[in-house]
């Protein structure tokens, strides 16, 4: 099973369109979600969508604006996929994969702090009256957990930091690694002016991660926009396997790390 996010930055020029077919037919995603197209969806014919083997789901709520949050799935899936609720800045789904009831959480953030606080509540908001399950929350969320996200520009706003992470630890959710990519947008305006920043990725819940035998976060590679693209692939294999022990090096350097293993 895999899910494909890409914040675009437009659909309406040929050599975009053609990206979006090459990457469809090279990882045959079940799941399609396409940020800031900057068209309406009817200027694109349904006969492109339909050549990828997609079907339009739902588009999220922006009031008299345009949509810039898309999602398509598989024309097999549409009899388990069902939205749940959207809003200017996420649409949330229950979707039924490999016999599993998942909901999903498809992210496009607004670029300034106090519009992304909105989104928070509404994340928070899914898990209160939807998640009872198996949860990912992706895309681009124009926000970072700390200077290691960041390259070049001005430093980092820590209050926005700290927002996203509380968000975070108040809905379960744990930032996935992401293969691939260090950096998933970049600005290129000379060499003193360039900034990379880490702002597309998944976030999952302990239900999603013990779920899947197999789970994988990537980018792929950035072109036709300033965003890399992000690949979610996660699948259940038969028999017998064996899970790795990972370990965070960096809670060892945490002043209260040992008291808080001692407590436990």
């Amino acid at each position: 099973m895999k899910i494909l996010y890409w914040n675009l930055r437009g659909i309406a020029n040929v050599a975009t369109q053609d990206a979006i077919k090459e990457f469809v037919r090279a990882h045959n995603p079940e799941v399609l979600c396409i940020a800031e197209p900057f068209v309406a969806l009817d200027s694109i014919p349904v006969s492109f969508w339909h050549s990828l083997g997609m079907r339009v789901v739902c588009t999220n709520d922006r009031g008299s604006l345009l949509p810039n949050l898309w999602v398509f799935c598989k024309l097999s899936l549409i009899p388990w996929i069902r939205v749940l609720f959207t809003s200017d800045q996420q649409i949330s789904l229950q979707v039924m994969f490999d016999g599993v009831n998942c909901f999903l959480s498809a992210v496009y953030a607004r670029t300034i702090m106090a519009g992304r606080r909105k989104l928070w509540e509404d994340i928070t908001d899914v898990k209160g009256r939807f998640v009872t399950g198996p949860w990912l929350v992706f895309g681009d969320f124009n926000a970072v957990l700390g200077a290691h996200e960041k390259k070049g520009g001005a430093s980092i706003c820590r209050r926005s930091c700290e927002e996203f992470q509380a968000m975070s630890d108040v809905c379960e959710l744990v930032h996935v690694d992401t293969k691939g990519a260090e950096f998933t947008w970049v600005r290129r305006r000379g060499l003193r002016g360039n900034v990379e920043l880490r702002l597309d990725r998944c976030l999952a819940n302990l239900d999603w991660m013990d779920v899947w035998d197999q789970f994988d976060c990537c980018t792929l590679p950035r072109i036709c926009s300033d965003h890399n693209p992000l690949l979610m692939s996660f699948s259940k294999i038969s028999g017998p396997h064996f899970s790795l022990f990972r370990f965070r090096k960096m809670w060892i350097e945490h002043r209260d790390f040992m008291s808080f293993v001692s407590t436990c």
